[in-house]
């Protein structure tokens, strides 16, 4: 008979993502994710696998935790699609600039590694991550064409993508230290070119 966990698995998985949001992948150490985790290192292998396959895991944690509650909006035919733009885009630099997390964003932070880490299976996750954000985006800019807002001739696909790298670009400016009135400009200027919002 197996005996029990002596840790809280998922409240370990959450520190492990602070770690590797802080740090990278590559500057998360083992016994840095051990020592913020507070497990050991039989733990962790016996629980999560090895460093990658633990990694893998704190990107879906992320992505349930932090990203799904954010880009809800754009999914939701409840809400005009330019409102849910707006919102989305505003809560984003909220997420970024919260004082309680790391800077940034996990997944542009293991976007910009992934060429440093050989498993194709991360690279797919991350490749799927980024499509929800595509994905959102396209779905607002259809539903804010349809109500009239948006240019019925742009294409929604093409616009959708330009949202969702502004997304991204964003949390890699305030990682890199930008100030919250420049991407708060940033939206602004999306948003006008895309007729969201008036000049």
């Amino acid at each position: 008979m197996a005996r029990p966990k002596a840790f809280d698995t998922m409240v370990a998985l959450d520190a492990a993502v602070e770690v590797f949001w802080r740090y990278g992948f590559e500057g998360a150490s083992i016994n840095r994710l051990l020592d913020e985790m507070k497990i050991s290192r039989a733990s962790m292998y016996s629980t999560y696998g090895d460093k990658d396959a633990l990694f893998t895991q704190a990107l879906s944690r992320y992505h349930a935790r932090i990203i799904g509650p954010l880009l809800e909006p754009l999914f939701d035919r409840s809400v005009e699609g330019a409102r849910a733009l707006q919102s989305v885009l505003s809560a984003r630099i909220d997420q970024l600039f919260d004082d309680t997390t790391p800077a940034g964003c996990l997944i542009a932070v293991a976007s910009v590694e992934c060429g440093h880490n050989e498993s194709s299976a991360l690279e797919r996750q991350l490749l799927d991550m980024l499509a929800d954000f595509e994905s959102g985006f396209y779905q607002a800019v259809r539903r804010a064409q349809i109500d009239g807002v948006v240019d019925k001739y742009e294409d929604p696909l093409q616009l959708g993508r330009v949202f969702a790298n502004h997304a991204q670009g964003l949390a890699v400016m305030a990682r890199s230290g930008a100030e919250r009135r420049v991407l708060l400009d940033l939206n602004r200027w999306m948003l006008v070119q895309c007729g969201v919002l008036k000049g």
